[in-house]
């Protein structure tokens, strides 16, 4: 199921999203024409774009699951300074998008602490060794 454009748009300003990874080859179509319009809005207003597009190019075939990511050449970042990013366990880092079963559909942020300790916990249930590869052990049908 694809992201309906005004769950996007409203996803996008409940989180303050500042930054959207687009994955090359993918369409995101519900999530990129949201985060355009909202962009369009900003420029109208006579502002500066509140969401910076940035795209994860896959490396070569013998790096798999490694990217390239880039910022978009529309969006110029002069004036701006380097920031050093947090990687502190209340930030957040995922949003998961429920499915709406018992109400409308709504974002849900995961916190890198709450990530890591799931991970702590799976690996350990599963006596998983740095021999193991995993593909995925969280619930796709809830990422959007």
């Amino acid at each position: 199921a694809t992201i309906k454009l005004a769950e996007a748009k409203s996803a996008l300003l409940q989180f303050k999203v500042q930054h959207v990874i687009f994955f090359e080859g993918l369409a995101s179509a519900g999530l990129r024409t949201a985060v355009e319009e909202l962009q369009e809005e900003d420029i109208a207003r006579g502002g500066r774009k509140r969401i910076s597009v940035h795209t994860a190019s896959p490396r070569a075939a013998d790096e798999p699951g490694m990217f390239d990511l880039s910022a978009s050449p529309r969006q110029p970042h002069e004036g701006k300074q380097d920031v050093q990013l947090s990687r502190s366990a209340d930030d957040v880092c995922l949003l998961l998008r429920t499915s709406g079963t018992t109400s409308m559909p709504k974002g849900v942020p995961l916190r890198q602490g709450q990530l890591v300790r799931n991970a702590l916990l799976l690996g350990s249930s599963f006596q998983l060794t740095p021999d193991d590869i995993c593909l995925n052990v969280m619930p796709l049908f809830h990422i959007g």
